[in-house]
């Protein structure tokens, strides 16, 4: 029989030092930019951890282009400028050579618990694992089983509201390979000899 995939997409809260891990099958849902957002809005919406009211967030993931460093990712943080929910938002990216950060710490323990397993038979018992991998070292987490209804088409959505465009307000190309920054709603300029904060709502920093 085939092996059915189990994913999990972490999340990590540097301010509360606590993991949140979204997990599901593959009969559910796969791993590509609708299912990185669905998981976010999850976080953003029905967590404590995200529902804090603050209106300056800062974002940091790999570069993985498929499920993060994409188009659909950067509609979905301006579309949350638009809507008002957050004022500035900074997506961050760890450059090559830096790209260990406290979310993989999470996973090597993971991989450390569940490679002495030998029988996993259904999606339930990957879930168990994880949450007994970090159970056992002290480390937060809160494992959220993603359900059929958490998964929405974002894609359907944005390309609704917005246009793919492979050059700037200046025309010249944008490579997304090498972008580590991403800023959304307001940010810092030096005017006058002076770091002063200015709104860009409409434009995307980067």
């Amino acid at each position: 029989m085939r092996l059915l995939w189990t994913f999990l997409f972490g999340i990590y809260s540097a301010s509360n030092k606590l993991m949140m891990a979204y997990m599901w099958h593959e009969l559910m849902a796969k791993k590509g930019p609708n299912d990185v957002m669905s998981c976010l809005t999850h976080f953003m919406f029905k967590t404590a951890l995200g529902r804090t009211g603050a209106k300056h967030s800062i974002w940091w993931a790999d570069n993985c282009p498929g499920q993060n460093k994409n188009n659909y990712l950067m509609w979905f943080f301006q579309d949350l400028i638009h809507r008002k929910i957050c004022t500035r938002i900074d997506f961050k990216f760890l450059v090559p050579g830096h790209t260990y950060g406290p979310s993989n710490r999470y996973f090597a323990l993971i991989e450390k618990h569940t490679s002495k397993i030998e029988n996993v038979y259904v999606p339930q018992q990957w879930f168990d694992h994880v949450r007994q991998a970090l159970i056992s070292t002290e480390k937060r987490v809160e494992v959220t089983e993603m359900q059929q209804s958490d998964f929405k088409d974002f894609r359907t959505h944005l390309r609704k509201l917005y246009t793919e465009r492979s050059k700037d307000v200046n025309d010249k190309p944008i490579n997304f390979s090498d972008a580590v920054w991403f800023n959304f709603g307001k940010g810092e300029k030096f005017a006058d000899g002076k770091l002063t904060e200015i709104d860009h709502s409409n434009v995307v920093w980067i």
